[in-house]
């Protein structure tokens, strides 16, 4: 349900766009395609953040070692350092190792723009995670992966989700970053929730596209509303009770289109989760009325349509 949920946002912002600048369609539509697969690569990108934590603190350790210094001003022999083990249990972490080891994700690390203010977001999550008053048994070597997992997932919870530095690190990468970022972020928490013990070295990756179906889903439904436009607002005009079909917002039209149109042209769905999808994108598009007044057209038109034996 999340990902029809997102590509049904995604298709509604750039109907929006289109309807907005009139735009050759075939030109948004491509617009639209890039977007997708760059929500992917986003979701690649934070997947890459974590690893690279990893990666610095294996550089550290291996500086310390080659100096043979006293860490940090430390008391302590550096080899005997609550932050030196911290560094070793990160290093050794059996979970970040499994996901690291990950061709898919291994495979973009290089397209990542490896700048200073990159670079600084990790020695900012690194620093954060040597100040972390864990309990002294979390950095034991005969820690297990269960373990291992929860603390990585824990830290990610708190210290990476809903991190300014790591929006503001995307926010030129990525047009449109503020929504998709929300949503990368719970891609990026699920793959670490399922990543398991005995999961194989290329386990999946949370896909946009699971199947062909999402895809023909994504084309089928953008074309549809686009070109069926006035079929769809005079069908709607003939619900409004002493209201104008240009009075009402725009966006707010755009998700009744999409929504009649998903009634009509997809119809394997079933009407309660297409009406359910759309009443939950409107409450975060639309004003609080405009969600009463979408839920009050669509029901009305659900139980027309299939008197009609249209659905």
């Amino acid at each position: 349900m999340l990902i029809r949920r997102v590509l049904r946002i995604k298709i509604m912002q750039f109907i929006y766009s289109y309807y907005l600048s009139e735009l050759n369609s075939e030109y948004i539509k491509k617009k639209l395609l890039y977007n997708i697969n760059e929500l992917y690569c986003l979701y690649i990108d934070i997947l890459n953040i974590i690893i690279s934590m990893r990666y610095l603190a294996k550089k550290k350790i291996n500086y310390i070692n080659s100096n043979n210094f006293k860490y940090f001003n430390s008391n302590l022999e550096y080899k005997n350092s609550i932050i030196l083990n911290k560094l070793l249990y990160l290093v050794k972490n059996k979970f970040l190792k499994k996901l690291s080891k990950n061709y898919k994700i291994l495979s973009c690390k290089d397209v990542i723009n490896k700048e200073d203010n990159y670079n600084d977001v990790i020695i900012f999550l690194l620093n954060n995670f040597i100040s972390c008053s864990y309990d002294d048994a979390c950095y034991s070597s005969n820690i297990n992966f269960d373990a291992d997992k929860k603390l990585i997932i824990n830290f990610y919870k708190k210290f990476i989700q809903n991190n300014n530095k790591i929006a503001i690190l995307f926010q030129d990468k990525y047009i449109t970053w503020l929504e998709d970022i929300k949503i990368a972020y719970r891609m990026v928490y699920n793959t670490l929730l399922n990543l398991q013990y005995d999961s194989s070295l290329d386990f999946k990756l949370f896909k946009i596209f699971k199947d062909k179906t999402d895809e023909c889903f994504v084309l089928d439904l953008y074309k549809n509303t686009i070109l069926n436009k006035s079929k769809i607002d005079f069908i709607i005009s003939r619900y409004l009770d002493n209201w104008s079909l240009h009075r009402i917002a725009l966006i707010d039209r755009v998700i009744l289109h999409m929504a009649i149109s998903e009634f009509l042209y997809i119809p394997d769905i079933p009407f309660k989760v297409t009406l359910n999808e759309y009443i939950e994108i409107s409450k975060i598009y639309s004003t609080d009325k405009s969600k009463i007044f979408i839920n009050g057209i669509l029901d009305v038109l659900f139980k027309n349509f299939k008197n009609d034996k249209k659905i």
